[in-house]
């Protein structure tokens, strides 16, 4: 069964271009994959905090050595890992904020690339560990509000796969 991770990161709830257009992909991934289960996380909300120092020293500290801070600070970042492990496709909806993406969003790429467990480094370089088949990413920028596609036209601008 295909399982797709698909996290949102704008800060508009409503309105918003990159979720319009996630949505639109969505649905045509669904049409495609009837049995298709899913995962939707917001990060924009303020559910995925800043990594702190207590995170930072649970990622390098040995498993059996962890101390219950270093367990709490890295419990969110087990279970988003066990989402991104446990999915086929990944669909990112990306607005673009002043040339870069989201703060929310970069929070929630910190915390689920973690050495050992998304990927692996040794002498030749790194190693993915994510067992996704495939990433989507639908940015989006604006460059005057008059510019942007209507919401019918997002439907039909291009095919999921």
């Amino acid at each position: 069964m295909t399982q797709l991770l698909r996290i949102n990161s704008s800060s508009r709830l409503t309105g918003s271009h990159s979720a319009a257009i996630a949505d639109a992909f969505e649905a045509g991934f669904r049409a495609k994959h009837p049995a298709c289960t899913g995962i939707t996380r917001n990060v924009a909300n303020g559910s995925i905090p800043f990594i702190a120092q207590s995170t930072i020293e649970g990622f390098y500290a040995p498993q059996e050595k962890l101390s219950g801070d270093q367990k709490a600070a890295t419990a969110l970042s087990d279970k988003l890992i066990a989402e991104i492990q446990a999915s086929d496709t990944l669909l990112l909806a990306v607005p673009i904020y002043n040339f870069t993406i989201p703060e929310a969003l970069k929070a929630w790429v910190d915390q689920i690339c973690r050495i050992g467990h998304t990927f692996a480094m040794d002498e030749n370089g790194f190693q993915g560990l994510v067992k996704a088949r495939r990433a989507i990413v639908v940015a989006h920028t604006a460059r005057k509000a008059t510019t942007l596609l209507n919401r019918s036209e997002l439907r039909t601008s291009f095919s999921p796969i």
